[in-house]
């Protein structure tokens, strides 16, 4: 083969040039531009919180049910459990050769299948722990002499603008406190309306839900059935039926001040001498670092 290249100088040379595109198309198609090597551990997470719940409360509740729930799923070779005051976790490790992001998504469909978590739980959250995931690629620092709550919204408005954009599938904010809302029931109007709290506690319970309904398999696959009916904003709660008789509604809002707020504590966050919230940009799976950020910058550059 050698003495044959050797005799042959224009092959040779037309394999180096072949090996040279080969090494181009690899470098700027197939090899992911990031800021540090990914690390990924075949497993999918699932992180539940219930407020308020013991140990035992934990595991009645969420680690007995959810485990039942996810012994038809093909793909998980093994399971571990965790339950602690107030939050549950699962560690499932897929068998070689599995889809992650599949098995992710038939762990969130077998997971909604379960009707019988308590009002306290919070929705849970599934993900696949990566490296890159805890490291940005960049920060956008969103500042100005705003209220926490305009502040928040602006921070928002940025992450759902960047989200929008190819390439860019997670963001998070930094810095914010944790909201808090609050419904201040006015007594005097309550019983104007021949109301009572419980019937306006009943109400908040019963029409701001977020309720998985089960599945049907067809044809095309498993379908989940959800009743997405969850209230978070002050405007939301607003406009919760209390009670309706011939066409006419008691709203929320009509007995009782919705106030959007955080929870109580001081938090000083800073940009230039100004209130200020970070806005994250990670990267996932093979999107570039690159792009992101000159997409990010573009948008920083052309943002008013």
């Amino acid at each position: 083969m050698i003495r044959w290249f050797t005799k042959n100088g224009i092959a040779a040379n037309f394999l180096m040039f072949g090996i040279l595109l080969a090494g181009l198309y690899t470098a700027f198609y197939k090899i992911p531009l990031e800021v540090t090597p990914a690390l990924s551990w075949d497993l999918v997470m699932m992180d539940m919180r219930y407020r308020g719940g013991t140990a035992k409360d934990v595991e009645k509740a969420i680690l007995i049910p959810v485990e039942a729930a996810l012994e038809g799923v093909q793909g998980i070779d093994a399971l571990n459990a965790d339950g602690s005051s107030g939050r549950a976790r699962f560690y499932l490790r897929a068998k070689p050769g599995t889809d992650l992001r599949a098995l992710m998504d038939d762990v969130k469909a077998a997971v909604d299948t379960i009707n019988t978590f308590p009002a306290e739980t919070e929705p849970p959250r599934i993900f696949i722990p990566e490296s890159a995931n805890s490291r940005e690629v960049l920060t956008i620092a969103v500042s100005g002499h705003l209220s926490d709550h305009d502040l928040l919204k602006a921070a928002r408005r940025v992450q759902d603008d960047l989200l929008e954009m190819p390439g860019i599938s997670r963001t998070r904010i930094q810095g914010d406190r944790e909201r808090e809302i609050s419904i201040e029931a006015d007594e005097a109007k309550l019983r104007s309306y021949n109301l009572s709290f419980q019937q306006l506690a009943d109400a908040i319970r019963r029409h701001s839900i977020d309720m998985p309904a089960g599945s049907i398999q067809s044809q095309s696959g498993r379908l989940t059935i959800r009743t997405r009916g969850q209230a978070y904003t002050e405007e939301d709660f607003s406009q919760v039926p209390i009670r309706s008789a011939n066409g006419a509604s008691v709203l929320i809002g009509d007995v009782a001040t919705v106030i959007d707020g955080f929870l109580g504590g001081t938090k000083y966050v800073e940009f230039n001498e100004k209130p200020a919230l970070y806005v994250e940009v990670m990267r996932v799976g093979n999107e570039s670092a690159i792009d992101i950020s000159d997409k990010v910058r573009e948008y920083v550059a052309n943002v008013h």
